[in-house]
């Protein structure tokens, strides 16, 4: 029961934070995306997730933010006034569909540098992540566009 309800509260606090910020990055999301999901203004969402969890005495180790930064290794360069976007997209053989994250950035370069780029030059950058995986990123606009290195295609 307790789930249920954080699931509608997650959904009524994302949508009233739908604003015009989101445009960009759905300007950003191409055509034959399968679906997309965004978060408008990452820094505001989680602060009204944080407070929603606390009201509700959810048990919360930290922001979820703080979370996602700490799991990956970021401090500097991303932009929690922009909105996250992830979009699916068909691989075409398989059935599982490929995610392309747009993540918004203040600074690109002190954003993938924490990633330790191969040429972070480069148009798409190869990133390593914490954990060791390896993924791509490119730099469209405002946002880092990050992908699994076996869909640097998208």
């Amino acid at each position: 029961m307790k789930r249920s309800r954080l699931f509608v509260a997650l959904v009524a606090v994302v949508a009233s934070t739908a604003s015009a910020r989101a445009q960009e990055v759905l300007q950003l999301i191409p055509d034959d995306a399968l679906g997309f999901a965004v978060v408008t203004r990452l820094g505001a969402t989680n602060e009204k997730f944080t407070a929603l969890a606390q009201k509700l005495k959810l048990p919360l180790p930290g922001s979820p933010l703080d979370m996602l930064k700490g799991a990956l290794g970021v401090e500097k360069g991303l932009s929690e006034k922009g909105s996250l976007a992830v979009a699916a997209f068909s691989k075409g053989e398989s059935d599982e569909p490929s995610p392309l994250f747009f993540v918004p950035v203040s600074n690109y370069q002190d954003f993938i540098k924490q990633f330790e780029p191969h040429d972070p030059a480069a148009a798409i950058a190869t990133l390593k992540l914490k954990d060791g995986k390896e993924l791509v990123a490119a730099k469209r606009g405002n946002y880092a566009l990050m992908a699994a290195v076996a869909d640097r295609a998208l």
